[in-house]
């Protein structure tokens, strides 16, 4: 961010901090998965530090399963497309039956790449078990 003027990211850092604010307020029954970038350096690799600490807190029969994706679609991460698999084949739980994939929300920094391409290919793995439809 050093070569980058602040007023040009403070969206994203306010949506961050919206992020960080949610997080504690979600019932803990409510399963996460967490992706990240294979960025090169550890400081780069780190998570905003509201979320980081927010995430961390998190405890529970959901927690928060954490994974690394190397390209667009979040079924490219190691672990991804096994959890969503789990997720489907006992539903949450809560509201929705086993074989039925419950609800999912998308979040990333770029609408047209990272979760575009995500919610597609979701839609595409899972289409036979939606309970609803992509618009």
């Amino acid at each position: 961010m050093s070569g980058v003027d602040p007023a040009e990211v403070q969206p994203l850092h306010s949506a961050f901090d919206r992020v960080a604010a949610l997080l504690p307020q979600l019932s803990p029954d409510i399963r996460l998965l967490v992706t990240q970038c294979p960025f090169p350096t550890v400081r780069d690799f780190a998570l905003y530090p509201p979320i980081s600490d927010a995430l961390d807190a998190r405890s529970g029969p959901a927690a928060v399963k954490r994974v690394i994706k190397p390209g667009n679609s979040i079924l490219h991460a190691h672990g991804a497309t096994r959890w969503f698999d789990e997720l489907a084949a006992v539903g949450d739980g809560v509201n929705s039956e086993a074989g039925v994939v419950p609800t999912v929300v998308l979040a990333g920094c770029t609408l047209t790449s990272c979760v575009r391409v995500s919610a597609l290919d979701l839609y595409r793995r899972y289409v036979r078990r939606l309970c609803g439809s992509m618009a």
